[in-house]
């Protein structure tokens, strides 16, 4: 049996132990030693302790205060940014902009019975009589009409009056007094017929009058004479059926519709967020106008980042829902309402660098009804706002690399109950005609994306910048319906839609709370509606770090 030595300790198996006072000493030695070079450890590796030469080393458990500070960073050996230790997201995707998209609204056809009616136009300042009374003229002032016309005629251009004028006094060579009110009968001026006749085709000249406003205006300080007003009255009379293009509520009229990808990501993200769209030369209603988006909205996670709700609501600077059965299109830039648009979503598959979500979204009825006027401004055709959209999407988006970023999402619109139409029954008021349902919508976005620079330093300004560029195809589906009746046909346009739009665009990071982009859509297959829409973004986060 080996002898036990001095000092030596035994366990009761008789195996040799280290003695306490032994252990402690070393234990002590080894804190007071100092540390090696630290490694990269990721949360839950043990930490080491060096210990002195020759000696052993002990294993601690990690300290749970060795943690990071946010889920999202994960803290390593590299190169330093500003007396940082360089961090890169784990979850590629939080750094993903948003979609641009671009933009799509579409009205209706609305088809009427011969229309007839009167019309006055009326100049905006005097007329001028001259002292024999053998002739009236007028100078180049507006005339002013229905449905916002507006026409200046030539200089001096001459109307022959039918009718005796003001007394003239022998006294008093260049002044001509007369009663205020008495009126005198004109014939038709050719030039201004001319003007009425192109912007309301089928106008036929009625009457024209002249009226005195101010007597005894001496011709010395106002040429050719005293002070009239004149009107004309015109008649329209439609022979065959008048088709109306009308904006459609059940799209928000012209200010647009909820396209959830203008501005928006697979992703669920906490943000408030503002972006403008400036349409060029839309098509609509006969003509081509400008239209001038602004939306405003917002969007909050809940379930850890998960899933979320977003809220957005449109206004546009665009075409005037009520208009005129005959004449050109009025209020061009007009202040409009769009419909609220609602978006729930949710991610069914999530990675670091991938995910997968749907959602269901509905547009309600915040923009306003649609009216078409007779001449005399009583109301021929009337479209109630009832709308409701159910709007299902789905959407992805993959970050295969710390630069590139690939996007997709499809969006389909359901009319689900349509719209109430109203027609006049003759006695001034309104009787219902029907329903008109709405065509289906399916939008389908692609968008490919590249950092061209990155900084993860955690008091840079300016954080990334990104390269974009996006294929937006938008497909009618279905026919909708047509109302008939005896007052009148609303149907929707002819033709469905098969519009393909690219944009290019760029995106900037502002810090880790603000994001802005800003491209340009081009319309490259379909009827083209639109020249361009020129787009600005503004994204700024909350909640959860970017």
């Amino acid at each position: 049996m080996r002898k036990q030595l001095l000092g030596e300790r035994r366990d009761r198996n008789g195996r040799a132990v280290l003695p306490w006072r032994l252990a402690k000493g070393l234990l002590t030695l080894t804190l007071l030693l100092p540390p090696a070079s630290p490694t990269a450890t990721a949360v839950g590796d043990a930490s080491s302790v060096p210990a002195a030469p020759g000696g052993p080393s002990l294993q601690f458990p990690a300290s749970p205060s060795a943690a990071p500070e946010s889920p999202l960073i994960l803290m390593t050996d590299g190169p330093t940014c500003g007396g940082y230790q360089e961090c890169l997201p784990q979850d590629r995707l939080e750094r993903i902009p948003n979609l641009m998209g671009g933009f799509f609204a579409r009205g209706g056809d609305a088809t009427f019975p011969p229309v007839n009616g009167l019309a006055t136009f009326t100049s905006t300042q005097l007329l001028f009589v001259d002292s024999f009374g053998s002739a009236v003229r007028f100078p180049s002032v507006a005339y002013s009409g229905p449905n916002g016309f507006s026409f200046t005629p030539p200089l001096n251009c001459p109307v022959t009056s039918l009718g005796p004028l003001a007394p003239f006094d022998p006294f008093m060579y260049f002044t001509r007094y007369g009663v205020v009110g008495s009126t005198y009968p004109l014939a038709q001026n050719q030039a201004f017929s001319g003007a009425v006749d192109a912007a309301f085709r089928g106008a036929q000249f009625v009457s024209g009058t002249a009226t005195l406003e101010v007597p005894g205006v001496n011709q010395r300080d106002v040429p050719l004479g005293a002070g009239y007003s004149n009107s004309f009255v015109y008649q329209f009379g439609v022979s065959d059926k008048a088709t109306i293009l009308l904006p459609n509520p059940a799209g928000g009229g012209l200010a647009g519709r909820n396209d959830y990808f203008e501005n928006g990501s697979a992703l669920p993200r906490d943000r408030a967020y503002f972006y403008y769209s400036g349409v060029s030369d839309f098509a609509a209603l006969g003509r081509d106008f400008n239209i001038n988006r602004y939306t405003l909205g917002g969007e909050k996670t809940f379930c850890d980042g998960r899933a979320s709700v977003e809220v957005r609501l449109p206004l546009a600077g665009t075409a005037d829902p009520t208009q005129s059965v005959v004449g050109p299109v009025s209020g061009l830039d007009s202040f409009v309402l769009g419909n609220l648009g609602v978006l729930g979503k949710a991610a069914l598959v999530r990675t670091d660098d991938f995910i997968l979500t749907a959602g269901f979204g509905v547009s309600v009825p915040t923009a306003p009804d649609t009216r078409i006027n007779s001449l005399s401004g009583a109301p021929l055709l009337e479209v109630n706002n009832d709308t409701v959209l159910l709007q299902p999407v789905v959407a992805t988006a993959w970050a295969p690399t710390e630069r590139l970023f690939v996007q997709g999402a499809a969006q389909f619109d359901i009319d689900a109950f349509g719209n109430p139409v109203y027609g006049a029954d003759g006695n001034g008021g309104l009787t219902r005609l029907g329903r008109f349902m709405d065509q289906g919508y399916t939008y389908l976005h692609g968008g490919l994306g590249y950092w061209v620079y990155q900084d993860y330093a955690p008091e840079a300004r300016l954080s990334g910048v990104a390269l974009l560029t996006e294929l937006s195809y938008i497909k009618s589906m279905g026919e909708g319906n047509q109302v008939v009746t005896d007052q009148a046909t609303l149907a929707p346009l002819d033709g469905g839609v098969d519009d393909l739009n690219v944009t290019v665009g760029a995106n900037v990071l502002l810090g880790d709370r603000a994001s802005i982009s800003a491209g340009v859509a081009l319309p490259v297959g379909g009827p083209k509606p639109y020249d361009w829409v020129a787009q600005v973004q503004l994204n700024w986060y909350f909640g959860r770090w970017r």
